[in-house]
């Protein structure tokens, strides 16, 4: 080299922001998309209690059966005839999905032995009934 020198000038690292907050973002959805919610059939069912609660994983079919006898399959109101044939096909669809029956502390248990029932006839393999966790039998 004929002396001379080429001085670099070194730039001062900066953090840019505008990734950063894209990452929070998707952060933020992914989370949102991904919580799962408790599903509300929108009536109002006074649950039994148990000790031996424990939750269950979201895909399962969820059967409801109001105080007055009424069915609900995954939140709409049905006839027998119409719940059956419904069931069957949900069943059908996918036998290892959990029926879960959702019941008022006040409804006959001979209904929800009906339900379930019709659930094991048509070829559910797990079958189960929702309840309120209850702690130190409060």
């Amino acid at each position: 080299m004929d002396g001379y020198s080429i001085k670099r000038r070194r730039s001062r690292p900066e953090i840019s922001m505008a990734p950063l907050i894209d990452l929070v973002f998707l952060l933020l959805i992914f989370f949102m998309l991904t919580t799962t919610l408790a599903q509300n059939t929108g009536i109002e069912i006074k649950k039994p209690k148990a000790v031996s609660s424990k939750l269950l994983p979201r895909k399962n079919i969820l059967v409801s059966i109001k105080r007055d006898g009424g069915i609900l399959l995954e939140g709409r109101e049905l006839s027998w005839v119409d719940f059956r044939r419904e069931l069957e096909s949900m069943i059908s669809e996918a036998p290892e999905r959990m029926v879960v029956v959702n019941t008022d502390t006040d409804v006959k248990i001979g209904r929800v032995i009906d339900v379930m029932d019709e659930a094991k006839k048509n070829g559910a393999e797990n079958l189960a009934i929702a309840t309120e966790y209850e702690i130190n039998g409060e």
